[in-house]
């Protein structure tokens, strides 16, 4: 019987340690179970940073593509100003290169101009002394035409008076037709031939 009672305190002390045992368990569990909460917390709390990071990383990600994209068009239009500024300036060497000439042809034109007025001024001078002698010979020949005039007056003055002369030498001539009018009839060749001007050959 005494052994029986050793054996159940034995087997009481046996249970009173495995119910510390349990005991202790049960408090590492719950402390287990905290720091497993804890962690769980701060694992939900690093997700969802995560996650922000993630869509953050995404978001720069593509923040990042629209600035090289942006960076690309600016290089493209430094590029294309590049080029621009390069026909400008052969533009502006040739527009530069193109005023030389024309002031060099302004030059040359100016001095043909001033060849063209000094001709001008000498076939100006010809002209007026073409004029003077054109001038002179047409007072010349409106001197000849008077002096012809006065020729032919002259002439049938002289003949009305050799007429004259031969009806008041000849009365048997008068009855001969003689008429002014008939130029020469009833002359003699001595007096045709003596039927001269003071005036011819001289103008």
């Amino acid at each position: 019987m005494a052994s029986i009672h050793v054996k159940i305190g034995q087997e009481n002390h046996q249970l009173n340690l495995v119910r510390a045992n349990l005991q202790k368990l049960d408090a590492e569990i719950q402390y287990y179970e905290q720091v497993n909460h804890k962690h769980m917390q701060t694992q939900n709390a690093l997700t969802k940073m995560n996650d922000q990071e993630f869509f953050r990383g995404k978001e720069l990600c593509n923040l990042e593509n629209d600035r090289r994209i942006t960076q690309k068009l600016r290089d493209d239009e430094v590029s294309a100003l590049k080029g621009e500024i390069e026909h400008f300036k052969h533009i502006n060497g040739k527009q530069v290169e193109d005023q030389y000439e024309l002031k060099n042809e302004a030059e040359a034109l100016k001095r043909h101009v001033s060849l063209l007025n000094q001709q001008n001024f000498e076939l100006s001078t010809e002209l007026e002394k073409f004029i003077e002698t054109d001038e002179t010979i047409r007072r010349t020949l409106n001197r000849k035409g008077k002096v012809e005039e006065i020729r032919t007056k002259v002439d049938e003055a002289i003949m009305r008076s050799m007429y004259e002369v031969q009806q008041r030498r000849s009365p048997e001539r008068n009855g001969r037709t003689m008429d002014p009018s008939n130029g020469n009839a009833g002359l003699t060749s001595p007096d045709i031939r003596n039927m001269t001007t003071p005036f011819r050959g001289h103008y």
